[in-house]
Parts: structure tokens; sequence; C-alpha cells
């Protein structure tokens, strides 16, 4: 006589996304601070299923990255149309960060902590949430190259500055309330456009690189 038992692996699954969402309010209620001791008594677990669940501290820490990443990447999405102008390509990215990073400030805190943490280690497994919306923001330079037919090579490294420019930019923000997001937006708009001005076919004067 065979018995069988049920998967373990959604069980698993279920478990983990309950004890993330626990996790996510804990930080937007304590603040970036939230330690793992807090995180489990509000889930009503000890802290070695904690870390049975995520693996380790790091573990937690990239799925709340998986978490707002994925976030981010669907508001992109829903915003982006490969016909916009630059400029409107610009606005509203950077408003979906802003926005995102402003309805989610303690855990943007909590993942900047961890993401100068990594800045200062030679850890290679420290997941990087700048490193992350690098690679997002790579593609979507990637994809505006490739229509404007320009080498897609300075992708990478345009990615991850951008980003830098933006968080910078956000913490900045973060600390002066009093000043509009539309401000801040248009402002940071107006600065990198001279950037990515090559890459508009209707810009005046175009600009262009020689040997790029």
């Amino acid at each position: 006589m065979s018995s069988t038992t049920a998967p373990e692996a959604p069980q698993h699954d279920e478990r983990r996304e309950a004890l993330l969402a626990v996790a996510l309010e804990q930080i937007r209620a304590v603040g970036p601070g939230a330690s793992m001791e807090q995180i489990a008594v509000a889930a009503g677990v000890t802290k070695p299923t904690l870390y049975r669940t995520f693996g380790s501290k790091n573990g937690l820490y990239a799925a709340v990255v998986d978490h707002f990443v994925a976030q981010l990447q669907s508001d992109i999405v829903r915003r982006f149309d490969a016909e916009l102008g630059v400029r409107d390509v610009l606005r509203a990215v950077i408003e979906v960060v802003l926005v995102r990073i402003r309805a989610n400030e303690p855990v943007y805190h909590f993942m900047m902590r961890r993401a100068r943490m990594a800045l200062t280690t030679t850890d290679d497994d420290q997941p990087d949430f700048l490193v992350r919306l690098g690679e997002t923001a790579t593609r979507l330079i990637a994809q505006r190259f490739e229509l404007s037919g320009l080498p897609t090579r300075p992708a990478p490294l345009y990615g991850q500055a951008v980003v830098g420019f933006v968080s910078a930019a956000a913490d900045w923000w973060l600390a002066h309330p009093d000043v509009p997001m539309s401000v801040v937006v248009e402002d940071l708009v107006d600065l990198l456009y001279v950037g990515f001005q090559m890459t508009d076919p209707e810009a005046s004067p175009p600009v262009t690189r020689a040997g790029a």
C-alpha cells in the first residue's frame, strides 16, 4: 500500500509570502532598523523559523528587494510606451520611482541601508538594491538606444549611473519634503535629457558623439 504526501513547495512559498508581508509591515511600522526578532515576534514564529524560511538576513533583504523591484517594474511597464518622446519617458520613469519611494519610505531606507553596506563588504552574496534597479534601467536604456539606431554598449554603465543619480536625488527630496514632487521630476528630467538627447530624433539641435 503506497501513501502520498502533499508537495511542500507550495506551502513553503505561501509561508514565505506571509512572512515577507509581515516583515514589510514591521519595516513600515518600526522603521528600517526592524530586527529579525521583531519580525519573528510580529509573525508569531521563532527566529530559527524565520532564518530557515529566508536562509539568512541577507535572504530576507533580497526578498524585500525582489518585492519592491517587481512592483516598480510593473509600474514602469504600465507607464512605458515606446512611442513616447525622450522627455516623456524620463518623466514617466522618474515619477514612478519617486511615487513608489515616497509610498514606501521606510522600506526604501531599509534597502538603501543594506545597499550602502554592500559598498564596504567583499561578500559576493550580499544583494544590492541599486544594482537590481540598475539592471531595470539598463534594459529601458538599451531598448531606447535600439529604437534610435544607437549602439547599446554604454547601456549598462548608463543604467547604473542613472539609478545612482536618481536615488541620490530621492534621498535629498525625502529630506526636503516641502519641495513638490513635480518640481523635482521636471528638474531631473531637464538634467538627464541633456545626456539622452542623442536618442531623440526631434531634438534641436541634435547631439552627436564621435566614435560612439
